[in-house]
């Protein structure tokens, strides 16, 4: 999974007629978030097991991969509107440079890049509340 992707998991009980509620559970809810009907949202790069259970305690386990969203632009950035901005790659949010928040994003999570603001946007990235950019 990407981050920022859905995935959709199904439990089955036996028989299929049973109607035993299932629970689900993420074992690290900053990399992925998984709602009542099984629905997984990737949020932040690295590794997570998803849990169904039953109310009787059965268990079934789904270990997921969450790989960080890569940014490439679609077209060459020769436009006009092209400029320098820092990506956080852990939030998915982009700055001007010279935005307070730069200077505390932690370097592994920092792209800076040479885009135009739509092609930045249309990569699954948000503008920054701060400096919107």
């Amino acid at each position: 999974m990407k981050v920022g992707s859905t995935l959709n998991l199904k439990a089955y009980t036996e028989p299929e007629t049973a109607t035993t509620k299932i629970s689900w559970f993420s074992s690290n809810q900053k990399i992925a978030k998984v709602n009542s009907k099984g629905v997984v949202t990737a949020l932040k790069a690295g590794t997570v097991t998803i849990t169904a259970k039953t109310a009787n305690g059965l268990k079934a386990k789904c270990k997921i991969t969450v790989k960080s969203a890569t940014v490439t632009p679609t077209k060459p950035t020769t436009s006009t509107n092209a400029q320098a901005y820092v990506l956080n790659t852990n939030t998915h949010k982009f700055h001007y440079p010279s935005c307070s928040s730069v200077s505390s994003m932690k370097p592994s999570n920092r792209k800076d890049v040479t885009m135009s603001r739509e092609e930045i946007i249309s990569s699954g990235y948000d503008p920054c509340g701060r400096c919107k950019p």
